[in-house]
């Protein structure tokens, strides 16, 4: 149970994760991960970007080189895998930030030998509310 002994607003803090990575052989990145669940043009991850939805900026957690890997790789397709987690409270109302994401099993598969390329991973602290 969380006891909160100061002043209690509707904002949670939350830790961030995202790895954003090419896909260099298709064959073998399909036997890790399902690509259809995450895999994206270079247009799409632009138009993601554009938009602010390539990870938690405001929390640290954005892939800075994504833009330089892109055109560099205009006909690629992109993995993206975001999580995050809420933290805890100290008995002192300090955040305590989890670093267990759902998604580690699959950001773990995102390795040179499995298919993959120009691996990219952000983590970040930050409000989410």
């Amino acid at each position: 149970m969380k006891y909160r002994n100061d002043f209690v607003t509707n904002s949670s803090s939350s830790s961030y994760i995202i790895c954003f990575a090419r896909i260099e052989d298709e064959e073998k990145a399909s036997k890790e991960i399902d690509l259809s669940l995450y895999s994206y043009t270079a247009d799409e991850v632009r138009e993601k970007m554009h938009y602010g939805e390539l990870g938690a900026e405001y929390a640290g957690a954005i892939i800075w080189d994504a833009a330089q890997i892109l055109d560099a790789h205009p006909d690629s397709k992109f993995i993206i895998i975001e999580d995050s987690n809420d933290a805890d409270y100290s008995e002192y109302g300090e955040p305590i930030y989890s670093y267990h994401f759902r998604e580690d099993k699959n950001i773990k598969k995102i390795t040179p030998e499995n298919g993959f390329a120009n691996i990219e991973i952000a983590q970040g602290e930050g409000r989410n509310g």
